[in-house]
């Protein structure tokens, strides 16, 4: 062999090594029990629900060599990572994008938080009408909720004095218990709520159905169809994780 051929026979079988481990990984990414799932979740899902599906998922041994990569965003940029092919699932509430697919998981109840020391906190249960001269902190419009909100306060016929508006439950209940106001939030599993009393709302749809998303025409991999699999078998168990 000439000096030429010795010098390019390294190149060609440093090639021929990248090919032969494309070919393998290529192999492992068509097996289901390998592999690596991208998924964000809603804030109010990563209290409870988000950390007891995916322990749920680990429980079961076959799933032990899925790695899930999983990160908190608002709704509304979950439905654009979706659209650009980011991320394999989402969760968080219902978006209006013709892309994505929604498949509801389960429903969190929306309550009005009022200070410990309001004179309805001793109640279980009140109407808009009773806070309607309440100052109210709400969500700001990056969150999908603020929607549901400002849908509740239009079909009762009350326009809300909005006094702050902010990015979670967290800042809303704080700000709700310094006395400043009133604040409808989602009641979850797992949030403390010690700094405010919870009420029912009286006389509206205060269920707000919470989604599985995923990109209506992408394919996914086959780690992440056993996972969106599982979520769905779970969610018609009635996510027992939750119990």
């Amino acid at each position: 062999m000439t000096p030429y051929g010795t010098e390019f026979l390294e190149h060609v079988n440093r090639a021929l090594e990248e090919l032969e481990n494309g070919k393998q990984v290529m192999s492992q990414m068509k097996r289901p029990d390998l592999g690596t799932i991208n998924l964000v979740y809603a804030t109010s899902m990563g209290l409870n629900y988000i950390p007891g599906l995916i322990s749920s998922f680990y429980a079961d041994g076959a799933n032990q060599n899925i790695k899930i990569n999983f990160e908190q965003r608002h709704t509304r940029a979950i439905a654009d990572l979706l659209d650009k092919g980011i991320i394999d699932l989402g969760f968080g509430s219902h978006v209006d994008d013709k892309t994505v697919s929604c498949y509801a998981v389960y429903a969190e109840n929306m309550v009005m938080a009022v200070p410990r020391n309001h004179p309805l906190a001793g109640r279980k249960r009140i109407s808009l009408e009773d806070v309607a001269a309440e100052k109210l902190i709400t969500f700001d419009h990056n969150c999908n909720i603020r929607k549901a909100i400002d849908e509740i306060y239009e079909h009762a016929g009350i326009r809300p004095d909005i006094a702050y508006e902010v990015s979670n439950e967290i800042m809303v209940t704080g700000i709700v218990a310094t006395g400043i106001g009133v604040g409808i939030v989602p009641l979850i599993k797992g949030m403390d709520y010690r700094n405010v009393k919870t009420l029912e709302i009286e006389g509206c749809s205060s269920l707000r159905p919470m989604y599985m998303m995923r990109e209506k025409d992408g394919l996914l991999m086959p780690a992440a169809e056993r996972f969106r699999d599982f979520v769905i078998e779970m969610a018609e168990k009635g996510n027992p994780f939750l119990a």
